[in-house]
């Protein structure tokens, strides 16, 4: 295994440079503890391709460590993947699975796939398991160099007749344990248990599966991928629970950059930073 500590991330897309240069956006934080870029494989659009590339390219150029986001909007994505429907998915992810084996393991610091369960509407929870074991068995086997994270799931779900696997810890656990595999774990998402009011610590034999961490911050009305700064999600007592029980990997700042619209970029850069630096603090 590739030397692995705790990194910290930020999931970078095109909402954030905005025009601007790469390194511009990017030095600031990596001078405040950035260490890790996690990019979504979002290849519905063909012409998205060679963008996804070049952002992997100059995180890997500037010395970044690169984590994935995979793909979890339909096309392509797993419904169907444990049945009729594996050959056609299967071909469908392989401009993702082409781009985490470029790109695996830069400099020397794991790469971690972001890993959704299935969902489908009015779809049967058991098939649902099925896929996701299943197709995280097969990127494994893809990409010798990746970790995955399944990750749990928000609520409400959107439309109401969405079944999503994934939705509590247990599941999550519970898929973890069937895939059965030394790169298979959990990607803790704390704004995701704030937005569905789970607030106790997991159980010691959760938190050791977990290999990625997302952190953000929720509102009032259940809005979450904010910065840091609204204080409803207890990142400092849950990142140092992680520690405690041996934590290794990345932990990003994973915040909608469409949630932003209206605020300016000198604000914007300053929350991204004070995010940043918050988890840094966190884990000194």
């Amino acid at each position: 295994m590739k030397n692995q500590s705790i990194h910290i991330g930020f999931n970078l897309n095109f909402q954030w440079l905005q025009g601007r240069d790469f390194s511009a956006v990017i030095n600031p934080l990596i001078a405040a503890g950035l260490t890790v870029l996690e990019i979504h494989l979002d290849f519905r659009f063909p012409e998205i391709a060679d963008h996804l590339d070049f952002l992997c390219s100059q995180t890997v150029n500037t010395g970044l460590g690169i984590c994935f986001h995979g793909p979890y909007l339909d096309p392509p994505f797993m419904v169907g993947f444990s049945g009729e429907k594996q050959s056609f998915l299967m071909a469908q992810w392989q401009p993702v699975i082409g781009l985490i084996n470029k790109y695996a393991s830069s400099n020397d610091i794991r790469t971690e796939l972001v890993l959704h369960g299935s969902h489908g509407p009015d779809a049967d929870m058991s098939n649902l398991l099925n896929d996701t074991v299943d197709i995280s068995r097969w990127i494994l086997e893809q990409c010798p160099e990746l970790f995955i994270g399944i990750e749990n799931l928000p609520t409400p779900r959107n439309p109401n007749n969405l079944v999503k696997y994934g939705e509590d810890r247990a599941s999550i656990l519970n898929a973890v344990n069937l895939v059965d595999h030394p790169r298979c774990g959990i990607t803790w998402d704390m704004g995701h248990c704030v937005r569905n009011h789970v607030f106790e610590l997991p159980s010691q034999e959760w938190v050791r599966e977990v290999v990625h961490v997302h952190v953000h911050d929720v509102d009032e009305a259940r809005q979450d991928h904010w910065p840091l700064n609204l204080g409803r999600t207890p990142y400092l007592e849950w990142i140092r629970f992680l520690i405690t029980n041996n934590f290794s990997g990345t932990i990003t700042a994973e915040l909608n950059g469409d949630l932003y619209a209206g605020w300016t970029q000198k604000y914007i850069d300053a929350e991204l930073l004070s995010t940043i630096q918050k988890i840094k603090s966190a884990i000194a």
